[in-house]
């Protein structure tokens, strides 16, 4: 699908995304939430195990929340990746091995945590929205060093999977979470689940 978007927006795998929205096109924020739900709901009944992805232009902001317990028109299970200044929204709804492969990691993870000792230091900040930069990324899942006292925990190693042929997304990301300053992650780990063979390749992106 041919999608315009500002020349200055690293969008680099796009060719994942199903369908353009343009948010303003919807006189009721309400028909928005469901036509993009119904997508959702329509892709993965056509096929179940892969990941799906939206691209809605002009989201605005102020509709565009951190907060989980905060009403949204967005669905609760996705991974949202939130451009301020474009208004450009990228949605991708999770299929049964993008999920399943994010949780035995984490599930891993922990674990060698627990037989290092060091799970009272090191704790999950689990998949929740942080900022970049203007930008708005949900990982697949984080940990960062536990904040003592009032101090919130930060997350310094995220985890992001995809199930596609192509890794651009996934480097997409990694250089987001690592390329800017304000980010406090120094350690990114990809996992590509392919669709055409049983074949899962993990990364691990560190700064520079």
């Amino acid at each position: 699908m041919a999608t315009t978007v500002e020349s200055d927006v690293d969008l680099e795998g796009l060719s994942d995304v199903e369908v353009t929205m343009d948010f303003t096109s919807f006189t009721n924020p309400k028909d928005f939430s469901k036509t993009l739900q119904d997508f959702f709901n329509n892709a993965r009944d056509r096929e179940p195990t892969g990941d799906h992805t939206a691209l809605v232009t002009r989201y605005p902001n102020n509709l565009f929340t951190v907060d989980d317990d905060e009403p949204s028109l967005l669905p609760r299970r996705r991974k949202a990746l939130y451009f301020r200044d474009s208004q450009i929204l990228l949605l991708k709804m999770p299929g049964g091995p993008h999920e399943i492969a994010a949780a035995k990691f984490s599930d891993y993870f922990g674990r060698k945590l627990d037989k290092m000792g060091c799970s009272e230091e090191i704790v999950p900040t689990r998949g929740k929205t942080m900022l970049i930069d203007g930008n708005e990324k949900e990982p697949d899942a984080s940990w960062g060093f536990f904040g003592a006292g009032n101090k919130p925990s930060y997350a310094t190693c995220v985890l992001e999977c995809s199930m596609s042929e192509s890794n651009r997304a996934l480097s997409r990301d990694a250089r987001l979470w690592l390329e800017h300053e304000n980010s406090r992650v120094a350690q990114v780990v990809t996992l590509q689940i392919y669709r055409r063979r049983p074949e899962i390749i993990l990364k691990v992106w560190t700064r520079a």
